[in-house]
């Protein structure tokens, strides 16, 4: 296994892919009476206090502009634009504000809001009053009363895990087919992996990041040398931690969150092999990187399962050879190097603080 092989980031495609799609803002919709929409330039009548309401009014739903936690474009103009494009496509004319976030460092980056959708059938109130003048007074930003964003979001995490790992790297030509038949066994195993995240706004947060790959397999041997035999025992052993950049976002209103982590530390490699009076170990680290994409549902405030997509990166180029005792240094070059990459799968429990 002793041909380099990039790991393929197989979900960072599909990271890409997401962030496509998630430059623009959250829009969720319940609809209660169904009507043809209006107009695409009809005016709609927005308001922020439940009495401005004309009385000659029905509500027909809901609209909520939020933030993915990935949303650029989310300007006060632009989320009370959007809102109004949802009331028009329920066939309504008049928007009630009932929740107005601004952004705030502790929180989202974005303006957001949710309101009531109306049909009004009679905007006349006094005889100076028009639906014009409502729209052009009641749809300045500005006079929506603030409301200070709420932790929605977990404040503290920890992610513990179990699953399985795959090593992506080619093995060596320069194996025999023995050779070959047990590096084959131990390119699988056990895995499990861990994190405790702290979030400093609702969607971004700081932590750890760990994970520990193991493979080992038993086997009846013979040293073509000696003559000897016996059961051969080979094992491989692959550790990772280190500080790490998380990211989480809801997935509309419901109880799932979407998870990412970025990571940036130590990985160590420890390879043993026992056959008769041969006592084998090859041991190294070198920095390694880890990327974890996952989905948490949540059964209670505190607690939630989930599972996950892992890749991790790591190069040997050098490593301490262990026979019986006697310890050597080697050190290879880019076409010997060995390769630490892996991917893998896993599933686990979490446990929130401060959620809500």
């Amino acid at each position: 296994m002793n041909k380099n092989m990039n790991n393929r980031h197989f979900f960072l495609f599909a990271l890409i892919c997401l962030g496509g799609s998630a430059c623009s803002p959250r829009i969720n919709t319940r609809i209660t009476k169904n009507y043809p929409p209006q107009a695409p330039d009809a005016p709609v009548a927005v308001y922020t206090k439940a009495p401005d309401v004309p009385p000659q009014s029905e509500p027909i739903g809901t609209v909520d502009i939020g933030d993915t936690g990935f949303t650029t474009n989310c300007d006060s103009a632009t989320v009370f634009s959007l809102a109004k494009t949802e009331t028009r496509k329920a066939g309504g004319n008049g928007l009630l504000v009932t929740r107005y976030l601004r952004p705030s460092f502790f929180g989202s980056s974005c303006h957001q809001i949710s309101g009531t959708m109306l049909l009004v059938s009679d905007f006349s109130r006094t005889e100076n009053d028009s639906p014009e003048t409502i729209t052009f007074v009641q749809a300045q930003p500005a006079e929506v009363s603030y409301q200070q964003p709420s932790n929605q979001f977990p404040r503290m995490s920890f992610m513990l895990d179990a699953g399985y790992n795959w090593r992506t790297a080619k093995i060596s030509d320069d194996l025999d087919d023995f050779g070959k038949h047990l590096v084959k066994q131990i390119k699988s195993g056990f895995l499990w992996n861990g994190s405790l995240a702290y979030f400093f706004k609702n969607y971004y947060g700081i932590g750890f990041s760990f994970q520990q790959f193991r493979a080992s397999h038993e086997t009846f041997g013979e040293d073509l040398n000696t003559g000897q035999t016996g059961v051969l025992k080979i094992s491989d052993r692959i550790s990772y931690i280190g500080p790490a950049f998380m990211m989480q976002t809801p997935l509309g209103k419901s109880d799932w969150l979407f998870d990412l982590c970025f990571s940036i530390g130590y990985i160590g490699y420890v390879s043993n092999l026992n056959f008769v009076n041969l006592k084998r170990s090859v041991s190294g680290a070198s920095v390694g990187f880890q990327s974890e994409v996952g989905l948490s549902y949540k059964i209670t405030p505190e607690w939630a399962i989930g599972f996950k997509l892992l890749s991790t990166d790591g190069t040997l180029f050098q490593y301490t050879l262990d026979e019986n005792g006697h310890k050597t240094t080697v050190k290879m070059d880019a076409k010997n190097c060995e390769s630490l990459s892996q991917f893998g799968l896993s599933l686990g429990i979490r446990y929130y603080i401060n959620s809500k």
